[in-house]
């Protein structure tokens, strides 16, 4: 069995995906890693199984089907991070910007190293209801899905 990241991508913090793509591009020139925000947490497992794989997963993305929804126009710079895993808390490196919304709900953030600019387009077939998610052993849910 691979583990693997599956991660939908769209507009956030008051930015089109194509700025954010801009921007993280630059964070993994200037870092060599790229802090991709969210609203929603991947859970401990997953981090536990980044670890028993040598700190890293392969990732996928995949685009939100409403690229034009509306923008949020709350937007706060995040500088702190912590562990869900292990409680560890640090600072967010200087060249990373982690823009999200409401500073009373937790974010979260997702932390790739790449070996590439990251590239919008079609890289091929991607099915989701081919995977099963870490958390109860079944495909990703509706809400979860992403035309690919």
């Amino acid at each position: 069995m691979i583990v693997l990241v599956w991660s939908l991508m769209g507009p956030d913090a008051g930015q089109p995906l194509c700025k954010i793509i801009i921007r993280k591009n630059a964070e993994w020139k200037t870092g060599g890693e790229v802090w991709w925000g969210g609203g929603t947490p991947l859970g401990a497992r997953v981090e536990s199984e980044a670890i028993s794989n040598g700190g890293t997963l392969p990732a996928v993305f995949s685009p939100l089907r409403n690229q034009n929804q509306a923008l949020d126009s709350n937007t706060y710079v995040w500088n702190r991070w912590e562990s869900i895993l292990t409680g560890v808390q640090g600072d967010i490196p200087p060249h990373v910007l982690v823009l999200g919304g409401n500073p009373d709900r937790p974010y979260y953030a997702q932390v790739f190293r790449c070996d590439t600019e990251l590239v919008l387009g079609n890289h091929g077939r991607f099915d989701p209801a081919q995977c099963l998610t870490l958390a109860n052993g079944v495909p990703p849910g509706v809400s979860q899905r992403a035309p690919c």
